[in-house]
């Protein structure tokens, strides 16, 4: 029964001609809007309650944003992958062009890795190279400083200016020197002040690497030589400026260097660093004290270089970065640095490839460009011949779809053209033939269906000629049942009532089974009652007085049923006159007088009855003939049995005592037993049992022949 809610839910799904939501993600979705638009509404209430509502009216938004992306994706597969056609769409796209992208993201992943690895190898290389030119430059200076203290000793001023290279563009090393502990002028300094005033005690001779001294960032190198008995010790020092990164990032681009320390940012809006505690504001070309603010985490310490234009669509930036290893001068602790290079690939070609092969990059270049373009294309035609294959496979399906529907709207003569010889084409040819076959099928249903109408009304027509009432006398209770192994049978059975004392028994089995029987027996069946009209006409005085043969009207009348053998010659005669060669018919016939208790029968080749006295006793009735029908002009004999209380006489096809199943046949013996051990019930539960026993015999077995069963018994003066 539908909760409230859901009440109220289908009242306003209905208001906008809509049905009812269905399932938790369309139901969500619904409260969760209706839930927005509240807080959308409350939004607009002044002062702090419509903050609240702002609030969540945000919070809202994103889990109702999720179930409505989830309600488009149903719709949109709903609508657009129904179709077959799209459904191979979709999957040729993720089978083909997925991993073509996830191959072309890890290419270029791994591209920028390698290229932006090499820049910054290329950067750091260039950066030891420095290094390497600021260590062999001190070492030459202190030879010349202590060859100077060699030859005076108690000096304090050392002129070394004129056997100084000349400086390259850009490089500007700083000298100190320092001899017996004591700090020499030298001549290059600049006002006579050195930059490194003293040597921390953790910087021995040879050290060489980048150091932070102060508020600026230094390539330093110490060496210290021996000359003569003069000794000198030398720091040189070359400044990271703005100058110093431009010749560093020549040919690469862009080179900055980074501080891993935590960082703020001044009022003035420059970039300020802390440093192991101490506070400093860098400019291009150093740093300057500054005050600070806190606000930011990183910040660069020197910059240089600048990424020139790209010189086609695939020259894009290229960034990576490297670590560099600082000292605190003043300390000797180790400091954390950032290197990080901004490339282009053509600028990487140029430093990859040596001066003699200088177009080979841009070669190579091309060359990468057009395998990818190459990939791309045959991309594309596979993509194209996927869409035309999928084309041919949902033209199929939807010939087929279509198909399926003009049959189902009942034109049968529709037939699905078919131009290909592939499986699909094989599979529509197929339902042509079967569209074919069923049309076949349905005319031939049709017919069935008149025939199964026709033999309905034979099956009708048929049960009509069976006894329709109970037919007893006073001293006689008869009953008969046939059971068709097929639409209608080939048995016959008849009981005639001559008068109030006297009754007249016929059961038969037409040979063969079905339609040709059913004839036949109709005609046996109307071949007796013309017999019995015929002689009721004749008592009645409405015939001629005189037979053919000359007899008297009682003989050939009722005379002539009180002679059952005489009745099987006649029926014998007309059976073989109306009928084909191969067919005739087992025929028992028998003529009873109540007032004599006296039974007359004759047996035209059936299964002998059985009269079963009221103690036990068993005799077959078989005196008689041949069966009817096969041979003219055949005699058959008579006899009489008086009938005691008690006795039963039991007739039946042979459709009982041939039933089979796998222990064999039902056989009369089964029946005496289930008649004897039933003797006493009336002669309907009689016939119940003996059916009852012959299903239970035969099982799921189909039953093979019709079965028919006649019992007469004289009741005993106690019934």
């Amino acid at each position: 029964m539908p909760s409230a809610l859901q009440n109220f839910e289908s009242a306003v799904f209905s208001t906008f001609r809509r049905p009812p939501p269905k399932g938790w993600v369309h139901r969500s979705a619904f409260w969760l809007f209706l839930a927005y638009l509240l807080c959308w509404v409350g939004g607009v209430i002044p002062a702090a309650p419509g903050g609240v509502f702002r609030v969540l009216s945000r919070l809202i938004l994103f889990p109702l944003f999720l179930v409505c992306a989830i309600l488009f994706l149903r719709w949109l597969a709903a609508r657009v992958l129904w179709k077959v056609r799209n459904r191979l769409i979709v999957t040729y796209v993720l089978m083909g062009l997925a991993p073509l992208v996830l191959f072309a993201t890890l290419t270029l992943l791994v591209a920028s890795t390698l290229a932006g690895q090499f820049a910054a190898f290329a950067a750091t290389s260039a950066f030891q190279a420095e290094l390497a030119d600021l260590r062999t430059e001190d070492r030459a200076f202190a030879l010349q400083v202590a060859q100077a203290m060699a030859a005076h000793p108690k000096a304090g001023f050392v002129d070394v200016s004129s056997s100084l290279p000349e400086p390259a563009s850009g490089r500007k090393p700083l000298f100190s020197a320092f001899s017996q502990g004591r700090e020499l002028r030298l001549s290059q300094n600049e006002a006579g002040q050195a930059l490194v005033r003293s040597i921390p005690a953790w910087a021995g001779s040879g050290f060489q690497g980048v150091v932070v001294d102060g508020n600026a960032l230094y390539m330093r190198a110490v060496d210290s030589e021996s000359v003569l008995g003069g000794d000198a010790v030398v720091v040189s020092s070359l400044p990271l400026t703005g100058v110093m990164m431009e010749r560093l990032a020549r040919d690469l681009g862009n080179v900055r260097i980074f501080s891993g320390h935590s960082g703020v940012e001044s009022q003035s809006g420059k970039v300020v660093a802390v440093l192991k505690n101490r506070v400093t504001v860098t400019s291009g070309d150093g740093a300057v004290p500054g005050s600070a603010a806190p606000g930011i985490v990183a910040f660069e310490y020197a910059a240089g270089g600048a990424l020139p234009p790209a010189k086609h669509f695939f020259d894009i930036p290229v960034e990576f970065p490297a670590p560099i290893h600082a000292v605190d001068w003043q300390t000797g602790e180790p400091d954390s640095l950032t290197l990080i290079v901004t490339s282009r690939p053509t600028l990487l070609y140029r430093q990859l490839f040596s001066p003699s092969f200088e177009h080979s990059g841009a070669v190579v270049e091309r060359i990468l460009i057009a395998v990818a373009a190459l990939f791309g294309l045959l991309e594309a035609v596979a993509f194209f011949m996927a869409l035309r294959l999928s084309q041919t496979i949902t033209h199929s399906v939807d010939g087929l779809y279509r198909a399926t529907m003009e049959m189902h709207r009942g034109n049968l003569e529709h037939r699905i053209p078919v131009k290909r010889a592939d499986q699909l084409a094989a599979l529509s040819r197929s339902f042509n033939r079967m569209a074919a076959s069923l049309g076949q099928l349905l005319v031939e249903q049709h017919e069935k269906q008149r025939m199964e109408n026709e033999l309905a009304i034979a099956r009708e027509v048929q049960a009509n000629l069976f006894p329709s009432r109970e037919i007893s006398l006073s001293s006689l209770e008869v009953y008969g049942a046939c059971h068709a192994a097929r639409s209608v049978s080939g048995d016959y059975y008849d009981f005639l009532s001559l008068g109030r004392s006297r009754i007249f028994l016929a059961l038969g089995d037409i040979s063969g089974k079905g339609i040709s029987a059913a004839l036949l027996m109709a005609t046996l069946h109307a071949a007796v009652r013309a017999y019995r009209f015929a002689g009721e006409q004749l008592e009645n005085g409405k015939l001629p007085a005189a037979a053919e043969d000359g007899s008297s009207p009682d003989e050939s009348s009722s005379g002539l049923f009180r002679s059952p053998g005489k009745l099987l010659e006649l029926l014998n005669h007309h059976l073989y006159q109306s009928s084909q060669p191969e067919k005739y018919a087992t025929l028992f016939l028998a003529y009873y007088e109540a007032d004599a208790n006296r039974l007359t029968y004759s047996n035209g080749g059936h299964i002998p009855p059985i009269l079963l006295s009221a103690s036990g006793g068993i005799r077959r009735l078989d005196c008689g003939g041949t069966v009817v029908g096969l041979i003219d002009n055949m005699r058959y004999q008579e006899d009489t049995v008086q009938m005691e209380s008690g006795d039963l006489l039991i007739a039946y096809s042979d459709g009982i005592s041939e039933a089979e199943n796998a222990s064999g046949e039902f056989g009369e013996d089964r029946l005496l037993d289930v008649v004897a051990g039933n003797r006493s019930y009336p002669l309907k539960a009689i016939s119940d049992e003996v059916f009852k026993a012959l299903r239970a015999w035969i099982g799921e077995r189909e039953q093979a022949d019709d079965i028919t069963v006649v019992l007469a018994r004289r009741p005993t003066p106690s019934c």
